[in-house]
């Protein structure tokens, strides 16, 4: 059996590794205490920062962001026998996953990047969207078969570029739909039905955000699978690349300002679906 190390032991990680514990030999890393001491009693074997010479046939990664990202190539990669896939599904930017590809090869390990397009809840049915090689493309459609469909997107960064345009409109979905949500429930209208309405209708006003998410509000049943907190670090980071080629992007630039808003509200670690709740906020405080 193949052996998987799968970095980064969050919403992501956690459903992979129970996706693909019968398939591999799984191992988990993470610099979390506590999501160590989680895989552990999930019963995964867990990679120590005692232990090196290990070996790896595939290492995915599943971090936050960049930061993230360096820290692992510089504490831990060194610490891992060279040779294997290393397949990088964080949210990243094109330069971080540039420098990633050409430091990973001075170590001796080959590398794609795979942003992933869905959450936790539709592992399965996942669209997984690849740079790098041409060549990896078989072998990490393989790997991934019973998680997602692969897509190639070309070299390294274009993968990251996909996603981050991706997760632009996720970005300001999720703020106007918690912005609907807030001032429907003012007007006091019937919910469920407003819902029914528009997600049986064609209208482009139906979005993914607000079909999945907006009944899961009704029936108090929203989980954490996508923060605030990585909605604005990802507006973050599409701002940086709109600059880098001087695009206008003045909706994205407003969206990154009111997660930032909703994060100094003690939203951040809240799922996207809870935007409303800032709203809330700010028209109880208007109607003192």
């Amino acid at each position: 059996m193949k052996k998987m190390l799968i970095v980064g032991y969050g919403n992501m990680g956690k459903v992979i590794a129970a996706r693909e514990r019968n398939r591999f030999e799984v191992w988990i890393y993470d610099t979390d205490p506590a999501k160590m001491n989680d895989a552990n009693i999930d019963g995964f074997s867990i990679l120590d920062n005692a232990n090196n010479e290990h070996k790896f046939d595939f290492i995915l990664m599943a971090l936050p962001g960049p930061l993230e990202q360096k820290i692992f190539l510089d504490t831990t990669i060194p610490k891992l026998n060279a040779g294997g896939l290393v397949i990088d599904l964080t949210t990243s930017e094109p330069e971080t996953v540039k420098m990633l590809n050409e430091s990973l090869k001075k170590h001796g390990f080959d590398y794609v990047e795979l942003p992933v397009l869905g959450g936790p809840p539709s592992i399965g049915k996942w669209v997984l969207i690849m740079g790098g090689s041409r060549e990896k493309l078989e072998e990490v459609s393989t790997i991934f078969s019973d998680i997602g469909k692969v897509f190639y997107a070309g070299n390294i960064g274009q993968a990251t570029i996909f996603k981050l345009l991706n997760n632009m409109m996720t970005a300001s979905n999720a703020v106007i739909v918690g912005e609907v949500f807030s001032m429907a429930r003012q007007l006091q209208i019937n919910l469920a039905d407003f819902y029914e309405v528009v997600n049986s209708s064609e209208s482009a006003g139906k979005n993914e955000v607000f079909r999945v998410r907006f009944p899961k509000i009704l029936n108090n049943d929203l989980k954490d699978t996508f923060s605030i907190e990585l909605m604005e670090k990802d507006a973050y980071l599409a701002l940086v690349l709109a600059r880098s080629i001087k695009a206008y992007t003045p909706l994205t630039a407003l969206t990154h300002q009111i997660a930032l808003e909703a994060m100094k509200k003690n939203l951040g670690k809240k799922d996207i679906g809870n935007m409303f709740k800032l709203y809330d906020e700010h028209d109880e405080e208007s109607k003192g």
